[in-house]
């Protein structure tokens, strides 16, 4: 027996609201009975497009979503990246690739992820695009390849959704979570799997960084290996002054946290890696060092996703992306 995908279903807290931006994004029409308030709103589909169906529930969003929809437009990737950012579409991350292949995830009004592809017309003369289902948490970004026809269904060399997924999985076997942090000696310990981890935390960001920071302790253990892997400075961020900044450097300081002034030239994007964060005052508080200097703190990559939603949003207003391998709720509880 088999089964057909009767309709894909978004929870939102404005089902209307979405509906009208799905519809809009989509060119679909809205079924003629929706109306604003109503609980739920409907894009009506047809054989070649699964319907749309948003219902209001109370809840709010908190975690990246397991599954998400991938758009191929009939026109230039590039030009409907822009039209949908205008009807209210948001940035997420960029893995357009200077070749011009890639894609970009971007989320809708409520913060669901989606991701945009380029057109098949814009895809070379021979090559196909291949869906592949990967196992593990990515963070951001689709498991989509595209693959030379003549070749075998594999990419040569891993995408970033894959290098994301392996690393989540190195986390979820080997970390527990247990009142609000992690012991990440069982991760540290395997030289293997903290290779993994940090190639996870630079994936999204490679040719999109130009300095790595990270506070202590942890984005001092990890923000190196990112560095590395990404080719670019790494700058630590001191709660005391003297434990990097002995001497005669000049550094930049709000009272509390301490960067090298040297490691943010104007202009510059600054990746901040870290293992979790509990309120998101750290990240806000080297954003605003990070500002002062002229460069600007675009994201921030954590291994653990553990940002109560106040501070989620206040990041979103600040222009800041945030990316994770894991949400705290996928880790074990340890009981």
């Amino acid at each position: 027996m088999n089964v057909t995908i009767e309709n894909v279903a978004f929870d939102c807290a404005d089902a209307y609201r979405l509906a009208s931006f799905w519809s809009r994004v989509t060119g679909r029409p809205l079924h003629a009975d929706d109306a604003p308030g109503d609980p739920v709103a409907v894009i009506l589909g047809d054989p070649n497009w699964p319907t749309l169906y948003f219902q209001q529930v109370p809840e709010p969003k908190t975690v990246k979503n397991r599954v998400h929809v991938c758009l191929c437009p009939d026109g230039p990737r590039d030009t409907e990246i822009e039209r949908v950012l205008a009807l209210g579409a948001t940035m997420f991350a960029d893995l357009r690739q200077p070749d011009g292949s890639g894609h970009v995830v971007l989320t809708d009004p409520e913060g669901n992820e989606f991701c945009l592809l380029r057109s098949r017309a814009e895809l070379p003369s021979g090559h196909i695009r291949l869906s592949v289902h990967r196992t593990g948490t990515a963070t951001h970004g689709s498991p989509i390849v595209e693959a030379d026809a003549s070749a075998s269904a594999t990419a040569e060399g891993p995408d970033s959704a894959t290098i994301v997924a392996d690393a989540a999985a190195a986390l979820t076997s080997r970390l527990t979570w247990r009142g609000g942090g992690t012991d990440l000696w069982p991760l540290l310990s395997d030289p293997a799997a903290t290779d993994a981890v940090a190639r996870g935390l630079a994936a999204p960001f490679v040719g999109r960084t130009d300095v790595v920071l990270g506070p202590d302790p942890g984005g001092v253990l990890f923000g190196p290996l990112v560095a590395r892997i990404l080719g670019v400075p790494f700058a630590p961020v001191c709660r005391d002054r003297d434990f990097f900044f002995q001497g005669a450097h000049e550094h930049v300081s709000d009272g509390y946290l301490y960067v090298h002034r040297a490691a943010l030239p104007d202009g510059a994007r600054a990746l901040l890696v870290d293992d979790w964060s509990e309120s998101g005052s750290t990240v806000t508080g080297v954003a605003e060092l990070v500002a002062a200097t002229g460069a600007t703190l675009s994201a921030v990559s954590f291994l653990v996703d553990s940002l109560p939603e106040a501070a989620r949003k206040t990041l979103s207003d600040k222009d800041i992306a945030v990316a994770s391998l894991v949400a705290a709720t996928d880790l074990d509880s340890g009981a």
